[in-house]
């Protein structure tokens, strides 16, 4: 085990570098006999070990601590694989969700959430002298975890920070900032995969409460959807590592920009360029320029950006917002389809929608 001695006044403090699974029952005593509850906790005792086997291919370096109503797995030597915490968080939800189509009984039946972290915590004994964990690292996984619905997975920024450039996750999460409690601020990121049916892809409940979903876009969010899908074979072309989608998402922002200003710009209040050399530069030049950026710098002004503009257009966009789906086109082409039609991106709309369309503008106008 790869762990390191610390000494602090008087007290050694043993440490290592864990990754975390931590996750609970939903649900747990809600209409449930005291058998079925321990009928379950059983059931999810077998399929978390058999789920770690799989994919740690041993025993070795994994801590299980029971919560009650869940287990927080701790893995602190895993040399096989960087991903093995969400290799078995979808282990996991995929035994379970077939454990349930094959349980007749409701009671029975059951879901998790869970929540995933990594950090280099202290290692401690509990009172019956068994080995505990203390630290950062799996707080937030639990506040994290806590913060999920069933059969959603969230994930820590460390753990982000770590899958987002790796191929096999680019793409794969949606981000949130909230409050907890003590006034302190928090980081989770939604992992997605809609190919996966037992995984739970929803916006959860707690972000779905505090942000009001838009019924009407914002004419930059507009400019937004117009650019990034009217560019989308240069995106598809030059999308890949967090560095290379944060280059992209600035690229994609500045245009949008820059195309705002020109659709309001006057005689007299000529346009202004956020864009590299006004816009003089290639695509393919400006891109890289960007590119070159200090990671965090890029990665610090998307995330303020997103949470300003984006946060309650999150099912406009898809793949780190840099894909439009279908209903951010609907909505472009519903409230703003002089954009739409500048772009290219015309479609045409349902006398229903064209109707309310009709209707928001005139409210809009005071008719």
């Amino acid at each position: 085990m790869n762990t390191d001695i610390r000494r602090t006044k008087s007290r050694r403090y043993r440490t290592a570098p864990i990754q975390y699974v931590f996750l609970d029952i939903v649900e747990y005593s809600k209409n449930r006999s005291v058998e079925a509850q321990t009928d379950i906790i059983r059931e999810l005792n077998t399929l978390v070990s058999r789920s770690v086997r799989q994919a740690h291919r041993t025993s070795r370096g994994v801590t299980y601590l029971p919560t009650g109503d869940g287990i927080c797995i701790a893995i602190m030597d895993s040399p096989r694989s960087f991903d093995v915490h969400l290799q078995i968080a979808l282990s996991i939800l995929n035994r379970i969700h077939r454990y349930n189509r094959a349980q007749r009984d409701p009671s029975r039946k059951f879901n998790v959430r869970i929540g995933i972290n990594e950090n280099t915590d202290n290692l401690i004994s509990d009172i019956n002298k068994r080995r505990n964990i203390s630290g950062a690292g799996i707080t937030i996984a639990q506040r994290v975890m806590g913060l999920a619905d069933a059969g959603n997975i969230l994930v820590g920024r460390s753990v982000y920070e770590r899958l987002s450039q790796r191929e096999k996750y680019l793409r794969s999460f949606r981000r949130f900032r909230t409050h907890i409690k003590h006034g302190l601020s928090i980081e989770a990121y939604q992992f997605i995969n809609r190919h996966l049916n037992f995984l739970n892809c929803e916006l959860p409940t707690v972000f779905r409460a505090k942000f009001r979903q838009a019924s009407a876009l914002t004419e930059e969010v507009a400019h937004l959807i117009a650019n990034t899908a009217s560019h989308r074979d240069f995106i598809a072309q030059h999308c890949g590592s967090g560095q290379q989608n944060y280059a992209l998402r600035l690229l994609m922002i500045f245009l949008a920009q820059d195309s705002m200003s020109q659709a309001h710009s006057s005689a007299f209040h000529p346009p202004t360029s956020k864009r590299l050399n006004r816009g003089a530069t290639s695509l393919a030049d400006e891109y890289r320029y960007y590119k070159a950026i200090h990671f965090w710098v890029a990665c610090d002004f998307v995330s303020m950006y997103s949470e300003l503009n984006l946060k309650v257009y999150t099912d406009l966009f898809a793949h780190d917002y840099l894909e439009v789906t279908q209903k951010g086109l609907h909505w472009l082409r519903r409230d703003f389809p002089a954009i739409a039609k500048q772009f290219g991106l015309e479609g045409r709309l349902t006398r229903a929608s064209a109707g309310r369309a009709r209707h928001r503008q005139q409210k809009a106008r005071g008719d």
